[in-house]
């Protein structure tokens, strides 16, 4: 889907929406800079993981809304600040930061994920899903 230009029915794609329509300073002070990878939590309290900032609204036309996101949210689609945080600020786990240095250590490890989650959780004795939930921010 692709963000209206105008009343002319034109469209913007993702770059020229980044272009004309978002700039590297917030409106409003916050914590978060263009760049940075986040976590959004949506109403529901569902986490995605692995979001960086492409830019912030020129206009602000959602109250409190003006963070843009890159990743499964529409690229023009405003987040308010207090629905982020920054991935730099969640903890790992230990055996969550053991399945991501195997991932990083081989170069399929993206694709060895599964495997890795149940070599990791066997060592340690906890299961494939908790060990799931500790990885969920990072993956």
């Amino acid at each position: 889907m692709k963000a209206k230009k105008n009343s002319s029915n034109k469209n913007y794609n993702e770059k020229e929406y980044i272009a004309e329509c978002l700039t590297d300073i917030p409106p409003v002070d916050c914590l978060f800079k263009v760049g940075d990878s986040v976590m959004f939590t949506n109403g529901y309290g569902v986490k995605f993981g692995g979001k960086t900032i492409i830019g912030f609204s020129k206009l602000v036309k959602l109250p409190g809304r003006f963070v843009h996101l890159n990743g499964s949210a529409p690229y023009w689609m405003p987040m308010a600040p207090k629905n982020l945080t920054l991935m730099s600020e969640i903890p790992k786990t230990n055996n969550a930061q053991r399945v991501l240095q195997l991932m990083d250590s081989e170069e399929n490890g993206n694709n060895r994920y599964q495997e890795f989650v149940k070599l990791v959780a066997k060592d340690v004795g906890i299961s494939t899903q908790q060990l799931g939930s500790e990885l969920e921010p990072f993956i």
